[in-house]
């Protein structure tokens, strides 16, 4: 009887401790859960793409394709519904995604393009979005855009990555190219655009794909 008394006594004065080594749930601060805001919304409507904030369609090979829900992160998104994986890229002025349907590759760009002219090369701080398998790149690039040329010239690299773009810009502000990534090549198609009539080629922006990669370049011109 000694003994179960002692007990009780024990447990008695435990608990009105907080029951020894634990904190009760009480006094103990926790961090607010992360969240990521999603970029305002951006809206197209053309024969190519629609993308408002509920949906986002891409005409392939003839057809219009809905993709995953996108959700915009510096203007950056991907996804995939087990059919079509893709990876996007948008801005005020154009929108371009690339990415592969049902195994075929596919690349698209909408916009508003603008042709270039000038006597100087304009040079864009680019970020690049590369898809090949399970991996991925996302890097900064810069990009040259050459002038003096009958068609001016997109270039940029990036050694380390084995990584190189080389595209041509005809007389409405539209890319054609190809990106070449570790020995293997895709089609690339952009433009140059505009969201303001005193900032001439303001933005860069291209998709590309091939049988083994696809991304996406954009670009904001250096002033």
């Amino acid at each position: 009887m000694k003994i179960l008394v002692s007990i009780f006594l024990i447990l008695t004065m435990l608990s009105a401790c907080g029951g020894g080594g634990g904190n009760g749930g009480a006094g103990v601060e926790t961090d607010p859960p992360v969240t990521v805001d999603p970029d305002p919304p951006i809206t197209f409507t053309t024969d190519q793409i629609v993308l408002d904030e509920k949906t986002f369609q891409v005409e392939i090979n003839g057809e219009m394709r809905n993709l995953a829900a996108p959700t915009w992160v510096n203007n950056r998104t991907s996804g995939t519904d087990g059919f079509v994986e893709y990876v996007a890229a948008r801005d005020q002025g154009y929108v371009v995604v690339s990415g592969f349907a049902d195994g075929v590759p596919f690349a698209e760009v909408v916009g508003t393009l603008e042709f270039i002219t000038g006597p100087n090369d304009i040079t864009y701080a680019g970020k690049i979005d590369v898809v090949s398998g399970s991996a991925t790149l996302s890097a900064h690039i810069d990009l040259t855009l050459s002038l003096g040329w009958s068609f001016p010239r997109l270039l940029g690299s990036l050694s380390a990555q084995q990584l190189d773009i080389y595209a041509t810009m005809d007389d409405t502000g539209l890319l054609n190219g190809q990106v070449g990534y570790n020995g293997a090549y895709a089609d690339l198609k952009g433009g140059v655009f505009s969201t303001s009539t005193d900032r001439d080629g303001e933005l860069l922006g291209a998709a590309f794909a091939g049988t083994t990669f696809y991304g996406v370049l954009t670009g904001t011109r250096k002033y």
